[in-house]
């Protein structure tokens, strides 16, 4: 029950109890005696409650919307399985470059090696933490899908390419995961590299998680588009141990 609020109503009777932390007369409202300062702090109280409700859910709101899969959503830097010196380098990688963003940073950061060694834990966790620690926004999604919503759009009389480009080209970070595993038809791979392009041209950085190893990446980008990504000194890390799959 809000006493406060409670409060308000009338009629209450007022007793000549004294409130014997305020010192004010005491009101009796139901089964409960409190002062006018009292009823004020628990208004207070309750306020602030609800708006730290209100905050979680705008919390919880904002991490169901970055496109990270049930399984991911609880992925974090400190439950990330470490037992190699590699493992470790490649954790504060991500950790500096998620602290590059939070400082403002408009590097580009590829992780890429073998499947199985984490790499999409560790994207999830970087857009776990710009959740949590800021305001900005942040997405999760694989290349296939970026290509397929596209497509999807030349059917919809309301909707065009143009729009989705910028639709993935506006947040504050893309996480590309799977480049290179179901986007190989040209046409496909033409939309990734556009909003990759149109990225650039904001000055949004981007994360790509890849199985393909740096070389094929450098290929497969385009000689223009893997010198835009270094322009913000574009961050190389690779992923080369055995799966955690198969343990």
């Amino acid at each position: 029950m809000n006493i406060a609020i409670d409060l308000l109503k009338t009629p209450n009777e007022v007793l000549t109890t004294l409130c014997s932390k305020h010192g004010y007369p005491l009101i009796k409202v139901g089964s409960h005696q409190l002062c006018k300062v009292c009823a004020k702090e628990n208004l207070e109280q309750t306020n602030k409650q609800h708006q730290e409700e209100l905050q979680q859910k705008l919390l919880q709101y904002r991490i169901h919307s970055t496109g990270l899969n049930q399984r991911y959503l609880e992925c974090g830097f400190s439950n990330y399985s470490v037992s190699t010196i590699e493992q470790q380098q490649v954790v504060g990688y991500c950790q500096n470059f998620t602290q590059q963003l939070l400082n403002g940073s408009k590097s580009s950061f590829i992780l890429y090696g073998t499947p199985g060694t984490g790499k999409t834990h560790l994207g999830s966790a970087i857009v776990r933490n710009l959740i949590y620690k800021t305001k900005m926004s942040a997405r999760y999604i694989t290349s296939a899908q970026i290509a397929q919503t596209i497509m999807s759009s030349w059917s919809i009389e309301d909707q065009s390419e143009e729009q989705w480009i910028q639709f993935f080209a506006d947040f504050d970070l893309l996480v590309l995961d799977e480049y290179g595993l179901h986007d190989r038809h040209s046409a496909r791979l033409e939309l990734i590299h556009k909003v990759l392009y149109k990225r650039y041209d904001m000055m949004k950085p981007t994360m790509i998680i890849s199985n393909f190893t740096i070389e094929n990446l450098e290929q497969d980008l385009g000689v223009r588009l893997w010198s835009r990504l270094h322009e913000n000194q574009l961050i190389t890390v690779p992923c080369y141990w055995s799966d955690h799959r198969m343990k």
